[in-house]
């Protein structure tokens, strides 16, 4: 079909006069850009899912200093620093954008912290991380979504509950199954 065809199927839109022309064209236009925008712009939940299944462990080791070394800690804060900032654009709830921004200062308030010169330098350090954590449920709870904590009382063990590369993966399908769950 020709565009010759399509004139010819449609001949009351060739005559119309200027004005209407320009209005049913700003109107088509607005329509296209409107489902272009819907189509790529990812859900507010899809962000705040993001966010938590890249730094759900890394919120985790953070919450106790003596699992991993503290330059291993704040290079992990930090890449979930990076993971939150670049997802808080995307997030259109008011109310979910505020959760998290009010969790990336958590994680950039660790972050200012660095380095850690005595023992008294984690009590600070710990707060912030409770901080960091309760953002994390609370986002978690707001979308649906799961946020997979230890069992009851591991995070206070001596032995490491993640190593550093485990801090980066994202979680199994058996962790997302048997996993102390918050939603």
């Amino acid at each position: 079909m020709s565009f010759k065809d399509l004139q010819d199927a449609l001949p009351w839109v060739v005559n119309l006069p200027m004005i209407p022309k320009v209005i049913v064209s700003l109107i088509i236009s607005a329509v296209a850009v409107l489902f272009l925008l819907l189509i790529w712009t990812p859900p507010a939940e899809a962000a705040v899912a993001d966010i938590l299944s890249k730094c759900y462990r890394r919120a985790l080791i953070t919450r106790t200093h003596a699992q991993l070394s503290p330059e291993a800690m704040f290079a992990s804060i930090e890449d979930c620093r990076k993971t939150i900032q670049s997802d808080i654009p995307h997030i259109r709830d008011a109310k979910l954008k505020a959760i998290a921004v009010e969790l990336l200062t958590a994680v950039d308030g660790i972050l200012r912290l660095e380095p850690i010169r005595s023992p008294e330098d984690y009590a600070p350090i710990d707060r912030l991380k409770l901080q960091a954590v309760n953002g994390f449920q609370r986002l978690a709870r707001l979308t649906g979504k799961s946020y997979l904590l230890p069992e009851p009382g591991k995070l206070g063990e001596t032995k490491p509950y993640f190593s550093q590369g485990e801090a980066n993966d994202l979680p199994t399908e058996e962790e997302i199954r048997n996993g102390n769950k918050v939603s």
